[in-house]
């Protein structure tokens, strides 16, 4: 009976994993795109690599990145997004310039959050989604940057400060910030903030591309 409820287990993770996704951790501060895209494609056809910047240096990586193998050949045995990416990660530990690599992939948590933080705060009776104390913390954390930016905009550390306080940004805090940023004539912050949106997921708006 127990190693048929840990089958189960694993099959219902493994439906929140996104195929052909992996996950590449402890890389060089000052890695770039082009470098890492180039040394993993040597196991199959990269979809993109999404890289995250920090706030207090553009040029900087947060020390990891994502990356999303194409199904360029999908028919062909071992030639598919997921193949390509069960490649990368049998590399965990390499050297890569100067730095042993985090290789592994998409484990699912965050599809899988997300579907159990929703299924936790739907009411079953009329099918109406409660708002969850993270959905409270973030819609207060958002309403106080806003605050901030109208009311305080020459004082910078305190804006960033906020929009960094913000769990998850959305398109409009994202827009915000890079705004900000502009209006103070600092183009690499604002760059820099709008990649971290794009590596997020989040397409920028009209708004937030005649502002950029």
């Amino acid at each position: 009976v127990e190693p048929e409820e840990e089958e189960d287990v694993e099959d219902a993770e493994g439906d929140f994993r996104q195929k052909g996704k992996v996950f590449v951790g402890n890389l060089p501060l000052r890695a770039r795109k082009a470098e890492v895209a180039y040394f993993f494609r040597q196991f199959g056809p990269l979809d993109k690599v999404e890289f995250v910047r920090t706030h207090d240096d553009p040029e900087r990586n947060a020390g990891f990145c994502f990356l999303y193998y194409a199904d360029a050949d999908a028919d062909a045995e071992g030639q598919g997004a997921e193949a390509a990416a069960e490649r990368a990660a049998e590399v965990d530990g390499v050297d890569f310039r100067g730095r042993s690599l985090t290789v592994r992939l998409d484990d699912g948590r965050k599809g899988r959050a997300r579907a159990e933080d929703r299924a936790r705060w739907v009411d079953h009776g009329r099918g109406k989604e409660a708002p969850s104390p993270w959905h409270h913390g973030r819609d207060e954390a958002c309403r106080e940057f806003r605050r901030v930016v109208e009311s305080r905009p020459e004082d910078w550390q305190a804006v960033v400060s906020a929009f960094e306080r913000i769990p998850k940004p959305s398109r409009r805090e994202f827009g915000l910030m890079i705004v900000y940023y502009a209006k103070r004539g600092d183009k690499h912050h604002a760059r820099a903030t709008f990649e971290n949106m794009r590596a997020r997921g989040i397409d920028p708006n009209a708004f937030v591309f005649t502002r950029d």
